[in-house]
């Protein structure tokens, strides 16, 4: 008889050592599923930040747009302006040609009034009024 229970001991010792082996798979297996659980949370939540960023990424996009917008009226802007500044700088040219011919021909052919004109100018800080040159030396 004593064979039979130490038989039957063995038996449940093995059955004991069966569902242990058991239990420790399970709880590999328990922890395997954590881990994964784990990695899809973090995948989740890259996936949330990726959405979140291309968000970002767009909304930068648009206001960049809107920026090289801004940025090409102030260029167009800025060559009208150097456009019309350069018209006007041919006009004081060309007046000061003009005046400079008138100056000349006074140098040749009126010397004594060339000379009055050169020194008005030279003197006008001299006179409490405004005066006037000739009328063909004035612009």
């Amino acid at each position: 008889k004593l064979d039979e229970i130490l038989e039957e001991y063995n038996s449940k010792v093995a059955e004991a050592e069966t569902r242990t082996s058991k239990i420790n798979q399970l709880f590999n297996e328990v922890n395997a599923y954590k881990a994964e659980l784990q990695e899809l949370q973090s995948a989740h939540d890259l996936k949330v930040r990726r959405d979140s960023l291309i968000t970002q990424c767009k909304t930068i996009a648009i206001e960049l747009g809107q920026l090289e917008s801004t940025l090409n009226e102030f260029t167009i802007e800025e060559q009208s302006r150097k456009s019309k500044h350069r018209a006007i700088d041919n006009q004081i040219q060309k007046l000061n040609d003009i005046n400079n011919q008138k100056m000349e021909n006074l140098r040749r052919y009126e010397r004594d009034t060339y000379n009055a004109v050169e020194w008005l100018r030279k003197n006008k800080g001299m006179f409490r009024g405004e005066v006037f040159g000739t009328i063909s030396a004035d612009h």
